[in-house]
């Protein structure tokens, strides 16, 4: 039986830089917005994309090696989000 080990989860402060990430996102009108943080030999150490969703309520962020969550506009805490290669695609080509 496999054991299942425990998610990574964004923590508080990192939630706090994708709301501002989400309300310039909003602001300006684009579809899409991606952070990157780089280390000395140009390696990228944490990266983050916010795309505008489908439902109008919120946001999706894609956190580091594609986890996904969603975020609503007035709450502080993020929810997993389940995203399968059909809602990648059509998140992908709304944005275009």
């Amino acid at each position: 039986m496999k054991r299942k080990g425990k998610k990574p989860f964004p923590s508080r402060k990192q939630i706090d830089t994708f709301r501002f990430l989400a309300k310039w996102c909003k602001q300006t009108k684009a579809a899409e917005a991606e952070i990157r943080f780089y280390g000395d030999s140009d390696r990228i150490l944490s990266s983050a994309a916010v795309w505008k969703s489908v439902d109008k309520h919120g946001n999706i962020i894609r956190w580091q090696s594609n986890h996904f969550f969603y975020i609503p506009y007035l709450s502080f805490k993020t929810m997993p989000y389940k995203m399968t290669l059909a809602m990648y695609k059509l998140h992908k080509q709304t944005i275009k």
